[in-house]
């Protein structure tokens, strides 16, 4: 299997005030902006919040459903923290399904999204961290029982491999007994060929552009994050100190691994 890693870019709806475009991910100033400014309204009752997410992220209720599967099975688990949740609607649900047996904790770097998803979803405690330069030994010195499991839906995606490895490290170190990534950018074995030298030299052709499809060629707009062969993630997590137990994928991620 390959090792394949590639940027990925997007265009924000509002570029105004965006300093960072083709340089780097968004600032911590220019993230919470593009939030506030998208989201404010969203969060004026639950159903509003909910009915907003699943619009867009329908497919990820097969991701839900297999997580709480997968804990009901995991008696031993009874604690789980979630980095980089956004809405807080999976964790919400989450929480409901699995009928309270599991402490859930979600966190986001975003403090809109943090202050707005405490008081619409009051089920689940929700806190600020950013998984990136924060540690779970921080949040235990201030009063955090240690966690038992680690869930990313979609989120660590954003990181380069050095800081990847190291907050994955840092993690295992915490305590953690497993870690489920659900992996956003992940590459099919079509966007993992598309990503060999010989194949990236053809993209101009616009045959091969219609057969490796519009997302082979696009470099431009605003670097959100990396997509990455499974073999990639496997050394990643191999490198920080996790073993792979499971690997399988579902309707919204190509790619989810469960380490310990």
């Amino acid at each position: 299997m390959f090792l394949a890693k590639k940027k990925l870019f997007t265009f924000p709806d509002n570029l105004e005030g965006v300093a960072s475009l083709n340089e780097g991910q968004y600032t911590a100033e220019e993230y919470q902006r593009l939030t506030d400014d998208g989201q404010i309204n969203l969060f004026e009752s639950k159903n509003a919040v909910i009915a907003h997410y699943l619009k867009g992220n329908y497919l990820k209720w097969s991701s839900l459903n297999f997580l709480v599967d997968y804990l009901r099975g995991k008696c031993q688990f009874k604690s789980l923290i979630s980095f980089g949740s956004g809405y807080c609607v999976l964790e919400y649900f989450l929480s409901r399904y699995l009928e309270g047996k599991i402490y859930i904790c979600a966190t986001d770097k975003s403090e809109f999204f943090v202050k707005n998803a405490k008081q619409i979803f009051p089920e689940i405690s929700v806190q600020g961290y950013d998984f990136t330069k924060d540690s779970l030994s921080s949040m235990m010195e201030n009063g955090q029982a240690p966690f038992d499991v680690g869930v990313a839906f979609g989120s660590f995606y954003v990181m380069d491999d050095e800081v990847f490895v190291e907050v994955l490290k840092s993690l295992k170190e915490s305590g953690l007994q497993e870690l489920i990534d659900f992996h956003s950018g992940c590459m099919n074995s079509m966007q993992v060929l598309s990503s060999i030298p010989f194949f990236e030299k053809l993209k101009s052709v616009n045959m091969v552009r219609r057969f490796f499809g519009k997302e082979a060629v696009s470099s431009e707009g605003q670097f959100h994050g990396y997509s990455r062969s499974r073999a990639s993630l496997r050394k990643i997590y191999r490198k920080s100190g996790w073993k792979v137990v499971q690997e399988l994928s579902d309707k919204s991620y190509e790619y989810i691994a469960i380490l310990q």
